[in-house]
């Protein structure tokens, strides 16, 4: 039987097999591609066999990759990329990661170190007060007890006592009663008290004093209670009632009115030691001795005497030094011994004092009248210089007086630097002002700076504000 001839045993077949491909020597690679290319497009699959580059981490490892007819897409799979871009995006997600990371750290810090500063902020307040200085010159006038709106003044007066023992020699004997001084004092009484010689007054040991003379205690008033001075003497002789003014205790109590109701409205109050109660022999004391001892006690007096006087001067009274008269005493021996006498000599000083208000308002009412009631402070008035009229002089008895006064008062605006800290607390920086402008009758400007700067708010504790002061003066 005939063999039966196919048409492809006519003609040759285009189909080539893998073994009529002819490869470039020179360019394997490019031949291998370009070939691959033409065979995809015919539908021929042809495997492929690429060698890959030392870089890829598995090395000497073959693939074969196979190209698709049917394969339309240009897009490249993420496992074809090259490993270096890759490597690329990982590297550059890392760096985001960390400068997000140090922005967050960043952020968290500042967000500390503010909320620490809070509550580390200190506030400094400069408070400006209102001053003005007043000169004074000029001849007052003052009278005892005066209402106002007349100038007014009071009466105080002590005595002082010093004594030098010396050398004495013995000439008969002698028997002396002990000598001082005292103020009788009328409490709260609107009446006057007369008060006869020989008023019984006993101390705190139950020794007893008699008056001297007969005086008047005079009314007490709203002011200052009625005061009156008295010499008073030992009511037997010897040296027992011989005592200093430091170790007297208590007041004087008239004997007559102990017990009753008026011993707590009229009382007595030593002012001087007792001194010169003896009983032995009498000691005579040479002239040219006696002489440079009274000159020394007098010397002495003049000095010690002002200063006792100003220390009982009352709380909110002033005396003026040139403003007070002593009155010196002979001396006298007491003999203390055999061989030696006790020298004494007392002074009697009388001052004027004025309550401080009633001179300040004297002096620079207009001007205190520009600060609130109470809420100012009136400097210098010490300091001024007080001169009486020629010809006056001071005593008990007197009962008016003038005088001239020279120098500068300083008026100055008050706060309560507690009250400020208290309405500031917790307020912003920017209410301040609506605080201090309550004060613009005394304050004349104020500034709050806080630390550190950025912190706009006062702190709310009293103990992280400071207030400093200070004064802005205006000469009138």
């Amino acid at each position: 039987m005939p063999t039966k001839k196919i048409i492809q045993d006519i003609l040759p077949s285009k189909r080539r097999s893998i073994r009529d491909v002819t490869l470039d020597k020179e360019s394997p690679k490019k031949n291998s591609e370009s070939s691959a290319a033409n065979r995809a497009d015919r539908g021929i699959r042809v495997p492929i066999h690429l060698e890959h580059k030392a870089e890829v981490k598995r090395s000497d490892t073959k693939r074969d990759i196979y190209s698709s007819s049917t394969s339309t897409s240009t897009s490249t799979s993420p496992s074809t990329l090259p490993k270096e871009s890759r490597g690329g995006k990982k590297k550059k997600t890392g760096q985001n990661r960390k400068w997000f990371l140090g922005g967050i750290i960043i952020v968290c810090c500042l967000v500390i170190v503010y909320a620490s500063s809070i509550f580390l902020a200190r506030a400094k307040v400069n408070i400006t007060l209102k001053s003005e200085n007043v000169p004074i010159s000029g001849t007052y006038g003052a009278v005892k007890s005066a209402q106002s709106p007349n100038l007014s003044f009071e009466t105080i007066s002590t005595t002082t006592m010093a004594h030098v023992s010396v050398s004495a020699s013995a000439q008969g004997t002698v028997s002396t009663y002990a000598r001082g001084m005292a103020i009788l004092i009328n409490a709260s009484s609107p009446s006057a008290q007369n008060i006869t010689a020989g008023t019984h007054l006993s101390d705190g040991r139950g020794l007893i004093y008699k008056t001297v003379s007969s005086v008047i205690i005079p009314a007490a008033t709203s002011k200052s209670a009625g005061t009156v001075a008295v010499k008073i003497t030992a009511d037997a002789p010897g040296p027992s009632y011989n005592s200093s003014l430091t170790s007297l205790k208590g007041d004087l109590s008239i004997v007559a009115w102990q017990g009753t109701a008026k011993a707590k409205i009229f009382y007595g109050r030593m002012t001087s030691d007792m001194t010169g109660g003896s009983s032995g022999p009498k000691m005579t004391v040479g002239s040219a001795t006696l002489s440079a001892t009274a000159a020394t006690l007098s010397s002495n007096l003049s000095l010690s005497a002002p200063q006792v006087l100003q220390s009982i001067v009352p709380i909110g009274y002033i005396l003026y030094p040139k403003a007070s008269n002593i009155i010196l005493s002979s001396t006298t021996v007491t003999s203390t011994g055999s061989t030696t006498a006790d020298i004494s000599m007392s002074a009697f000083v009388t001052g004027i004092i004025f309550k401080k208000s009633d001179l300040e308002n004297t002096l620079a009412k207009n001007q205190i009248a520009q600060f609130p009631a109470d809420n100012y402070m009136v400097n210098g008035l010490d300091s001024l210089v007080f001169a009486p009229i020629s010809g006056q002089t001071f005593s008990i008895a007197t009962t008016s007086i003038k005088f001239t006064l020279t120098g500068t008062l300083n008026i100055v605006g008050l706060i309560d630097t507690s009250t400020i800290k208290s309405q500031l607390e917790g307020k912003p920086l920017s209410a301040s002002n609506s605080v201090f402008s309550q004060y613009s009758s005394v304050i004349s400007g104020a500034q709050v700076s806080i630390v550190p700067f950025w912190i706009r708010t006062i702190p709310s504790s009293p103990k992280r504000i400071s207030i400093v002061i200070s004064t802005s003066t205006s000469k009138n």
